[in-house]
C-alpha cells in the first residue's frame, strides 16, 4: 500500500510568479514533496484553501507507470479556467440550495 501523501506545501498563499517558481525550486531540489499519483479519498479530505499540491504533468497518450498524473482530481466541482496575470483561476462550484441561489464560491 501506498504511504498517504501530504500536500507538498501547507499554510501558504502565492502572490505571483516568483512565490510559485520558489515552490517548483524547491520540489526539483527534494526540498518539497512531489505527488506522485492521484490522491485517494482521505488525501481529497486535505484538499483546503494554503494546501499546495505539485505534481508532474503526463499527456494522456504517455504510459501510466511511474510519476505524473494526467490531470488534477480532487473529487470537487470547478468552473472553467480563466486566466488572471500568469495564473490558471477556477471558481469551485456549490450545490444549490432549495431557493435555487448559489451558495458561496471558493478558489483553488
Amino acid at each position: 500500500m501506498d504511504q498517504q501523501q501530504k500536500p507538498t506545501i501547507t499554510d501558504i498563499r502565492i502572490r505571483n510568479t516568483n512565490d510559485a517558481h520558489v515552490i517548483f525550486y524547491a520540489v526539483s531540489e527534494r526540498l518539497l514533496p512531489m505527488i506522485k499519483r492521484r490522491l485517494d479519498p482521505e488525501e481529497r479530505a486535505q484538499v483546503r484553501p494554503g494546501n499546495c499540491y505539485i505534481w508532474e504533468e503526463r499527456s494522456a497518450d504517455e504510459e501510466a507507470v511511474g510519476m505524473g498524473m494526467e490531470r488534477w482530481t480532487d473529487g470537487l466541482q470547478w468552473g472553467p479556467s480563466r486566466t488572471r496575470d500568469d495564473f490558471l483561476f477556477y471558481i469551485q462550484k456549490s450545490p444549490e440550495d432549495g431557493d435555487g441561489k448559489r451558495l458561496k464560491y471558493g478558489r483553488r
